[in-house]
């Protein structure tokens, strides 16, 4: 399952790029790429993608793409998609999508998010689900929107809570201060998060590039302090 655990490894630290205007934080389309390494060796390729479909509603997908001799045990690529809208200022989740790059049926979740009606309801990995909303809750990818939208109005995110397949999840993030880094942009000044779920010895480290409006250029998972998933901006479209 290492292609899906690498589209879901960074889900919560991930966000869109964005630029701030006069007036409240602007989301805008792009097209970003990554390389993914699993213990120092290349697994997989990511790629981000944000479309505004209509006004104030994006489409937002992530796609991993197993290299090498992972390739050979994950023909298909791993997806994530999420429809969102920006409501006030604020992201709400309406539609989640996964499937694990296996192409098996029963590993695949679909969570359609009713407002209205207060519910979450679909399926998850078989699982049937139903549960009632939790005010600001996200799905693993429109959380990316929601903490970008944070950055720009100068707030420190504190945490958000997911729904993720049929789980509440709560993470917690803390900021380490500003780091300069060398990418394929150029040396960038960027501010560091790092996120935790409630419990969990895993903790996510990302690199926000502040003049790129806090795109993401660097990442890794830790875990028992040694680095299980690694992740570096490669290509940038907008």
């Amino acid at each position: 399952m290492l292609v899906a655990s690498l589209a879901a490894a960074f889900a919560t630290l991930l966000p869109g790029l964005a630029l701030a205007g006069s007036g409240p934080a602007v989301v805008r389309p792009f097209v970003a790429r990554f390389a993914v390494s699993w213990r120092g060796i290349g697994a997989a390729t990511m790629t981000l993608e944000l479309r505004e479909t209509s006004p104030g509603r994006f489409t937002y997908t992530s796609t991993s793409a197993a290299r090498g001799v992972m390739r050979a045990l994950y023909e298909q690529d791993a997806t994530q998609v999420s429809r969102l809208e920006i409501v006030d200022g604020r992201v709400r989740p309406l539609e989640f999508r996964a499937s694990d790059g296996t192409g098996a049926a029963d590993k695949a979740i679909s969570i359609d998010f009713d407002w209205a009606a207060g519910r979450a309801t679909g399926t998850a990995e078989t699982r049937p689900v139903n549960l009632a909303l939790r005010p600001g809750v996200q799905d693993p990818m429109s959380s990316q929107v929601s903490l970008i939208a944070e950055l720009l109005a100068g707030r420190d995110p504190a945490g958000f809570t997911l729904l993720d397949a049929d789980q509440f999840k709560d993470y917690v993030y803390v900021a380490e201060g500003a780091r300069r880094l060398e990418t394929v942009a150029g040396t960038l000044d960027t501010v560091v998060y790092v996120s935790r779920r409630r419990g969990s010895e895993r903790l996510t480290r990302v690199w926000y590039a502040k003049e790129l409006g806090f795109l993401p250029v660097q990442a890794e998972r830790i875990r028992k302090g040694k680095t299980e998933l690694s992740m570096r901006l490669l290509e940038l479209r907008h």
